[in-house]
This record gives C-alpha cells, sequence and structure tokens, in this order.
C-alpha cells in the first residue's frame, strides 16, 4: 500500500502518519505547502514533497495527480479542511488513476461545511439539539438576546467569526457584502468537548472517543484535555454519525451545558488531537483507513479519564555549515 499524505506541517500529521508506519508493506509519501527541511514530520515519511496551495485548485490537483503516478499512490489521506474540499471536489479525477481518496462521501462533506443545513438537518431529531442558526438577512428570527455570533455559513476553523454585541455590530455586519452569506447563532458558554467519530457505513458499526478541551488555541486545536466516555455524549455522536451517513472519520464539536451537549460543528477531518484517541487506545487513522479497504474496524474500547497535554520540543533539522 502507497498512501500519500497532505498537509504534513498540520497538527494531526505526526500522529496519522505514526500510525501508517505501523503498517506492514506501506510506503508514506508526504507533501506540504512548505519545504521538507522546515518539517519535523518530513523525517516520518519516505518521500517528501512541497506542493502548491489548496485554493491555486488546478496546479495543486495536478502536483497530487503527479506523485501519485509517479509513487504507485493506492490512497490519498487529506488533512486539512481546504485540501479536503478541492480534493473531494476531483474525485474522478483519482479514481481514473485508480487512487482511492480516503474521505467521507461528498454529500456527507457538504453538509458537515454547511452550518445553516447542518442545523436544520437535525431541528427536529428529538436526540439533538444543535445550536440555533438563521441566515444573517433573517436576523429577526433569532429572538435570542445578544451577543450573537455571525459566522460564514460554510465556514473553517473560526475562520471570519464576529462576534455581535448590540444593534450597532448587526447593521455594519449587515451592510458588509462579506457579511451576505453569513449566518446568525446565539453565543453561548460552556466547556468545549471534541469527539473523533468512526464508522464504518456498511456495516453500520462505530467507535467514539470524547475529551473535554481544558485548553486550546483560537482557532480551537486542544492543547491540554481530559479524555472522559460520558454514554450521553457518546450516543449522541453515534446518532449524528448515522443520519450523515458517515463512512470513515471525523470530528465533532460541542458545548456543554447544564441540561446537555449543543452540537456547534463537524469537521470532516482527522482532528488536530487525534493523538488524544490514539492515547486512549483507538487508532482513528488505521481504523479510518479499514472503512475504505473493506476491513472490518475495531470496535469501542474502555479508556480511563486523564488529563493528557500536548507539548512543544525544539527539533534540529537540518545543521548549518
Amino acid at each position: 500500500m502507497n498512501v500519500l499524505v497532505t498537509a504534513i506541517g498540520s497538527m494531526s500529521a505526526s500522529s496519522v502518519i505514526g500510525s501508517l508506519n505501523s503498517l506492514p508493506a506501506t510506503t508514506v509519501v508526504g507533501c506540504d505547502i512548505h519545504p521538507g527541511s522546515w518539517l519535523p514530520c518530513a523525517n516520518q515519511v519516505d518521500i517528501c514533497y512541497q506542493v502548491p496551495r489548496a485554493h491555486e485548485v488546478e496546479r495543486y490537483i495536478q502536483a497530487l495527480a503527479d506523485i501519485c503516478v509517479r509513487h504507485g499512490v493506492t490512497h490519498l489521506l487529506a488533512l486539512t479542511d481546504p485540501e479536503v474540499d478541492v480534493i473531494c471536489a476531483h474525485r474522478s479525477l483519482f479514481d481514473d488513476l485508480s487512487v482511492l481518496v480516503c474521505l467521507p462521501d461528498n454529500a456527507c462533506i457538504e453538509l458537515c461545511r454547511d452550518k445553516l443545513a447542518l442545523f436544520q438537518h437535525f431541528e427536529h431529531d428529538p436526540l439533538i439539539t444543535g445550536i440555533e442558526s438563521h441566515a444573517i438577512t433573517q436576523w429577526p428570527s433569532l429572538r435570542s438576546p445578544f451577543p450573537w455570533l455571525a459566522k460564514p455559513r460554510r465556514g473553517r476553523s473560526s475562520e471570519g467569526v464576529m462576534r455581535i454585541e448590540d444593534r450597532v455590530d448587526l447593521e455594519y455586519a449587515l451592510k458588509k457584502d462579506s457579511f451576505r452569506d453569513h449566518i446568525l447563532q446565539p453565543f453561548h458558554r460552556g466547556s468545549i468537548h471534541v469527539v473523533d467519530v468512526v464508522r464504518d457505513a456498511l456495516s453500520g458499526k462505530s467507535s467514539v472517543i470524547c475529551r473535554k478541551e481544558l485548553l486550546r488555541t483560537s482557532n480551537g486545536a486542544g492543547l491540554s484535555v481530559a479524555l472522559h466516555a460520558d454514554p450521553r455524549l457518546m450516543t449522541i455522536a453515534s446518532h449524528i454519525a448515522q443520519s450523515i451517513s458517515l463512512h470513515g472519520c471525523l470530528n465533532m464539536e460541542f458545548i456543554e451545558q447544564m441540561d446537555g451537549y449543543l452540537l456547534m460543528d463537524i469537521n470532516p477531518r482527522f482532528s488536530a488531537g487525534v493523538e488524544f484517541s490514539r492515547l486512549a487506545g483507538y487508532d482513528v487513522a488505521i481504523n479510518h483507513l479499514r472503512c475504505f479497504n473493506g476491513q472490518c474496524i475495531d470496535g469501542p474500547v474502555s479508556y480511563t479519564e486523564a488529563i493528557i497535554s500536548r507539548s512543544y520540543n525544539e527539533t534540529v533539522l537540518v545543521l548549518g555549515e
């Protein structure tokens, strides 16, 4: 098996590549928008390439296709949101190259990306409570008091989010063309919980690993987390995965409230903290691949509640003369 992993400079890369390296007879090819000499994960892959950014769509896709042909790539894993979207839009090209795009299907990804459609999908589901969402032009329908959050309807990683404190902020946003496709949501306080989910759509079998984010970056990557196995949250996540016809892995974000959990976002990719789930005893990357290879995924694991922190170390990549 020859696997191409994109964005090896991303926060999930080391964990995903580490899992792939544990597989026998597997060659791991990596690529990133930055030179391999800048990236610690370049030392984990067999071959590393620098490629254009995903928003340079034609050049980016052509670069991936060339790498796939050159190295007989059989499986393609994308680690960042822009790459997931671009690669899914070009699945047929990789199909023609006999490369298996290991991502949820396009309908699932589109639903996850569309915050308004996602809210509407679960609006009448008795088990799921989503954050109330309305198109920004429908702001009178939002009965919650200020503050609100204005978010791009198809936004990613907290990009373009504005906190609406009062009518002045709202009137400003309504006048801006850049906010035309935004949605409005009530602002909720509460602890953030991230759930990694792997589901095999053929068998309907799924596994769920939950964690509470204690410290996280401004764009939502967990730095210190508390592993926990809340049966309520695990049931909710499994139900969501079934409802959106998930095949493979993704991660969900919830806000904890006094009376339960509010679904905030679904990200159709490995979470930045996927290593936390591996430390809990469940290898998300390996089981994700099994979904696409027609193999049985591991069942749910019992894991001990624990606090885990991500640490950073300085690494010498290239010695100067």
